[in-house]
């Protein structure tokens, strides 16, 4: 048995503090050379802790390539609760005479996480342009609708980053809250606002409204209205809306009396109206018809004209020839009277009788009167 000690001691020593890896073969007979000295210590009373004097500890760069192998012939090999490790492991408790000292407890270090640093507060530009990114993203016709809520914000997250004029790194998660804060405030505001609108009290402006406003604003809330600057672009930009003036206050009995008789008034003014125009528009339809059959019988007369005109120029023609024959006439006629009279005033009247001498001279004596008068 101490022959079987002695080599087991020097196998072990061996094999784990060679720098190269264990070969298997090695490794069976240490695994037989265990099992030979298991049946020897079941067979004599002998504390095995005593065979086994301590070894030097190894380096910790010491390689066993078939670690696997070797923890499955251990378990196959050696019984549960009788060797556990060899060479380096510490030995057992129970079964050294020397009690083992407890250990203390290493303390668990905390990691170190990285906690998020808060950003700071939002400015009133950056809530002024995040606003106007707002109201150019949703009132957008072609794009306003279906579309994903990241894409709509990464829209406005675009916008924003490329009009403003100041240094800002928000992303678009924290555009998305702070908008959540501004319509909520806002939207609070609003509905005080409109109130005190409607209350519409006597001698108070405008901005004494607004006064009014945020200081029950401040009552109701219990903190300070901080985005007026909100609800004035909101309000400019179309995207609240005040509240009709005819629902400021209601109408009274005298009032509706008066609306209701104007509103009869009105009506049988605008019955009569309507008849006035009737007449009107037949009237000017008379005329039209009238001034139609008017231009139809000038029409007719005009013709009608220029045809005796045409007559009258025939006629006239008519006459011209006719007169231009008659002159034709007569100065012909004149040309054989002055031919007669002419050989009348030539006759040789000392061949005739007396009687017929006296006839042509009287003849004579009248041509030459006609003739007198003709040059007088």
């Amino acid at each position: 048995m101490q022959a079987h000690a002695n080599d087991l001691r020097l196998l072990v020593h061996e094999s784990f503090t060679a720098d190269k890896a264990v070969p298997a073969l090695d490794l069976n007979r240490l695994l037989l050379t265990l099992e030979e000295l298991a049946d020897e210590l079941d067979k004599v009373s002998v504390n095995y802790a005593e065979l086994l004097p301590p070894v030097p500890a190894h380096d910790q760069t010491t390689s066993i390539t078939s670690e696997e192998e070797v923890v499955a012939a251990e378990e196959s090999a050696v019984p549960d609760g009788e060797v556990e490790c060899l060479g380096s492991c510490p030995p057992d408790p129970i079964a050294t005479s020397e009690p083992e000292e407890p250990t203390p407890p290493t303390p668990k270090t905390k990691k170190n996480k990285l906690e998020p640093k808060r950003e700071k507060n939002y400015s009133q530009r950056e809530d002024e342009v995040l606003c106007l990114a707002y109201l150019n993203v949703a009132k957008d016709a072609i794009k306003g609708a279906n579309q994903s809520k990241d894409t709509y914000w990464k829209r406005i997250h675009a916008y924003f980053h490329e009009h403003k004029h100041f240094v800002s790194t928000r992303s678009a998660g924290s555009m998305m809250q702070r908008w959540g804060t501004i319509k909520r405030e806002v939207s609070r505001f609003c509905g005080i606002k409109n109130q005190q609108d409607r209350l519409n009290e006597s001698g108070k402006t405008d901005d004494d409204r607004l006064s009014d406003a945020m200081r029950l604003f401040q009552e109701v809330v219990e903190h300070q209205f901080n985005f007026l600057h909100c609800w004035v672009i909101l309000l400019l930009k179309g995207l609240i809306q005040r509240p009709p003036d005819s629902v400021a206050r209601p109408i009274g009995w005298d009032a509706a009396k008066k609306r209701r008789s104007m509103q009869q008034g009105s009506e049988s003014f605008s019955a009569c109206l309507e008849v006035l125009q009737q007449m009107t528009m037949s009237r000017e339809a008379t005329n039209q018809a009238q001034a139609t059959n008017v231009e139809t019988m000038l029409d007719v007369e005009a013709k009608k004209l220029a045809a005796k005109m045409e007559n009258n120029v025939l006629q006239r023609e008519a006459i011209e020839v006719q007169r231009n024959l008659l002159q034709y006439k007569m100065s012909r006629g004149s040309q054989d009277d002055q031919w007669s009279e002419e050989k009348i005033m030539s006759l040789d009247l000392t061949h005739y009788t007396p009687l017929q001498r006296q006839y042509w001279e009287e003849h004579q004596i009248e041509i030459m009167n006609r003739r007198r008068n003709r040059r007088g």
